[in-house]
């Protein structure tokens, strides 16, 4: 966020959440801001204020989900934010949202081929998809390298030790000098 103030936007940017299922609610909060982001984004394209050649995909995995028709539904706590009058409506509300996250209609291990298929998916909302399952990070890193646009790939990551060793095999797994494409974990642990 400070970066973005100071003028640092990042051209490209791949956002990765793992989520078990029991902890969806409490992260209500993070749903609207994604919510938020993706139609400041949209406002922003419309407008022409936001250069094509800027791109942002969030990606949340939802780790022991229920099987459909076995979890009950959970009542949002907070009111979604109100649009000022005459603003362009919505392509998904936080609430859409929450309840893919309660309920992932579409397994990770088909991430690949539904991205592939673009368009309409019952999990995609805008630039944000919902997956159940852990992410493929074999399949993810070589559609990110496949996809560049530049030779040097950051890759920031908090969370566990046990994801952030994965992450550390998988930046040097795809990186390769002969093809100019290097990847560079940036870790934090807590």
């Amino acid at each position: 966020k400070y970066r973005w103030r100071a003028g640092f936007k990042p051209e490209i940017l791949h956002f990765y959440w793992v989520v078990a299922h029991g902890d969806v609610p409490a992260f209500e909060w993070f749903v609207h801001r994604v919510a938020d982001l993706e139609y400041d984004l949209y406002r922003g394209r419309e407008a022409g204020a936001v250069a094509n050649r800027c791109y942002c995909e969030i990606n949340v995995y939802v780790t022991r989900a229920p099987r459909p028709g076995h979890g009950a539904p959970a009542a949002m706590r907070s009111p979604p934010p109100r649009d000022e009058p005459g603003a362009l409506p919505r392509v998904f509300t936080a609430r859409q949202l929450f309840d893919e996250r309660l309920a992932p209609a579409v397994s990770s291990k088909d991430q690949a081929a539904a991205m592939a298929a673009g368009g309409a998916a019952p999990n995609r909302f805008q630039d944000t998809w919902v997956w159940n399952g852990r992410p493929q990070w074999d399949a993810i890193f070589e559609g990110v390298r496949a996809g560049r646009r530049h030779k040097d790939i950051g890759v920031c990551f908090c969370g566990t030790p046990v994801i952030g060793a994965d992450l550390d095999r998988m930046c040097k797994k795809h990186s390769s000098t002969h093809d100019d494409c290097i990847f560079t974990l940036h870790k934090e642990n807590f």
